[in-house]
């Protein structure tokens, strides 16, 4: 009985013992599966890091890597090298590092344009159209004409395309503070460009009743000699061609007084 007893315990020994073994083998067998699938990922991922730098070597290498062309259109008052300073792009730069929506993203950082588009050819083309802000008057700083576009920009202008403007904007005759500056170029930006156009002095002219006060000076048959506070400008400028029609005298004041877009036409003394 007993001997019966132990010749079933080594029976179920031996059992465990192959169960031991047969999961060994199998832990062991996915191990090296495991390792080979890990072997095979990491040399198919240096075949492609390979291919992939040895491609990036080759157009790096090749005309196609570099901005082959740079077209600007629409300008006016920038040339096309003073744009290509502003966004720092040039012909031979590498085209990788100047993308489409980068370059746009330094045309808007100039603050100079209205509006633009960019486009871009695989081939290194670029294109680039632009419609520059509007110019509202100028003013003689020292040896500078110094022109204010409507978002504020000073732009000095060179003397080789300084008479392509004078002749078509205002001059501000008066140094004023900078926040009178700043109404004033925000006033001016408001109105229809023909009108600003028609200006051809701004001066500064305070009233011991109000500070802000300007006497404008107009071009046209008639003399027109317009007054008005920096509050009422955009008005009086909206409505002034309607004033100029009804003025009579071969010299006129419009003198703006209220909001009620009325203006009381004087003739000059």
């Amino acid at each position: 009985m007993i001997n019966n007893n132990k010749n079933k315990a080594t029976k179920l020994n031996n059992v465990d013992n192959n169960l031991y073994d047969i999961n060994n083998i199998e832990y062991f067998k996915n191990q090296s599966q495991q390792m080979q699938f890990k072997r095979r990922r990491l040399r198919n991922f240096r075949i492609i890091l390979i291919i992939i730098l040895f491609a990036l070597v080759i157009y790096l290498i090749t005309p196609f890597s570099k901005i082959n062309s740079i077209t600007i259109i629409n300008n006016d008052r920038f040339t096309q090298s003073e744009i290509e300073d502003q966004i720092n792009l040039h012909q031979n730069d590498f085209s990788l590092l100047h993308p489409k929506f980068l370059i746009k993203m330094q045309l808007a950082n100039t603050n100079y344009y209205q509006e633009f588009s960019v486009d871009k050819s695989l081939l290194g083309n670029v294109t680039i159209s632009v419609k520059e802000n509007r110019l509202l008057f100028y003013q003689i700083d020292g040896k500078n004409t110094v022109f204010y576009d409507e978002k504020g920009n000073k732009i000095i202008m060179k003397d080789s395309v300084l008479k392509k403007y004078i002749g078509n904007y205002p001059q501000l005759t008066s140094k004023i503070s900078e926040d009178m500056l700043k109404r004033l170029i925000s006033s001016l930006a408001q109105l229809d460009s023909s009108v600003v156009s028609s200006m051809s002095q701004i001066v500064y002219d305070p009233k011991n009743y109000d500070k802000e006060y300007f006497k404008i000076i107009m071009n046209g048959p008639k003399k027109i000699y317009l007054y008005s506070s920096l509050d009422y400008l955009v008005k009086v400028g909206t409505n002034y061609h309607n004033f100029a029609a009804n003025a009579q005298y071969s010299c006129n004041i419009i003198q703006y007084i209220d909001d009620s877009n009325k203006a009381v036409i004087t003739k000059c003394k």
